[in-house]
């Protein structure tokens, strides 16, 4: 089996997604916040991804992700954490961003986040499979597998991690809801307070807290955000305002538009107008003049048009 490490593997895309590009294979084209790949010279949509409004969450959920594992890592759980587990979050959490982005539905994300858990653990998990060894070789160490209890425990730790990391991705991006996304990284980093109470692990605790502050500020403005965005109405040239700001009209022509006309208001049969008792005031017509009275009797009624 060839060799195979993560180095390897983050090359190789890079040099299939350079050479589609090259080649006019692959186009990649953002535009109002979303990021279209086209395959093939005929234009087809490859995948769509919503890239709105993500960067700075992206950034404030991979530093909370980094303050738990790197305590982790600094209490040493298991033997041959160091290195292992930082990656391993983070591209877990990149993994759920993306998957998030390109729209996929919860049964596909949940598809998705077991193969690339997988892959996840076998790149970060000490094993044959990165040696390039034969096939025998393989076998012998997964049956040789529960004799090495530091080595599951090694595991365990990183598809924790993993998982965190899925979740999070999950909840922060897909269904913007932090406290529910902030739960596993906050048990495990209550943990490790726990079992390891050095004074060290103040500063990833402080750490944790200011950054998941951030996720939960930076959803609600995002919340409100895509509110305005939806109230936005469009406004004419001229008008100096910016877009989505409704001019503002006097207290007295908002109450008239808002207020319908009163069925007191009518004019009356004589020509005036109804609004004061007993002191009516002839209403004039278009031309500037009293409008005619109505001369009609008790028993006749008006000629309609």
């Amino acid at each position: 089996m060839p060799q195979v490490n993560p180095a390897t593997v983050a090359l190789l895309l890079l040099a299939a997604a350079f050479g589609g590009w090259a080649t006019g294979l692959l186009r990649i084209r953002h535009e109002d916040g979303r990021l279209a790949i086209r395959l093939w010279r005929s234009g087809h949509l490859g995948a769509s991804f919503d890239l709105r409004d993500g960067w700075l969450l992206l950034g404030l959920t991979l530093a909370m992700g980094w303050s738990v594992a790197a305590a982790v890592e600094r209490s040493a759980w298991a033997p041959g954490t160091d290195g292992r587990l930082i990656p391993a979050l983070a591209l877990a959490t990149l993994a759920g961003w993306i998957f998030v982005a390109a729209g996929l539905s919860r049964l596909v994300y949940l598809l998705a986040s077991l193969g690339a858990g997988l892959i996840t653990l076998v790149l970060f998990t000490p094993s044959p499979l990165l040696s390039g060894s034969s096939l025998a070789v393989v076998r012998k160490w997964l049956f040789d597998l529960p004799s090495q209890p530091n080595l599951v425990l090694l595991m365990g730790l990183v598809l924790m991690f993993i998982g965190a990391g899925l979740w999070a991705s999950w909840w922060v991006y897909g269904r913007r809801n932090g406290l529910v996304a902030l739960l596993p990284s906050g048990t495990i980093l209550a943990v490790e307070i726990l079992n390891d109470p050095s004074p060290g692990l103040y500063f990833f605790t402080i750490f944790w807290l200011a950054t998941a502050a951030g996720v939960l500020l930076r959803l609600n403005y995002v919340a409100r955000k895509q509110g305005w965005r939806a109230r936005r109405l469009p406004h004419g040239r001229g008008t100096g305002r910016r877009s989505g700001a409704l001019p503002r009209l006097p207290a007295r022509a908002a109450r008239a538009q808002a207020t319908p006309e009163p069925a007191s208001r009518a004019r009356r049969g004589d020509g005036t107008d109804a609004r004061r008792p007993g002191r009516g005031r002839p209403v004039r017509d278009a031309a500037g003049g009293p409008e005619p009275q109505d001369r009609t009797g008790p028993g006749q009624s008006r000629a309609e048009d």
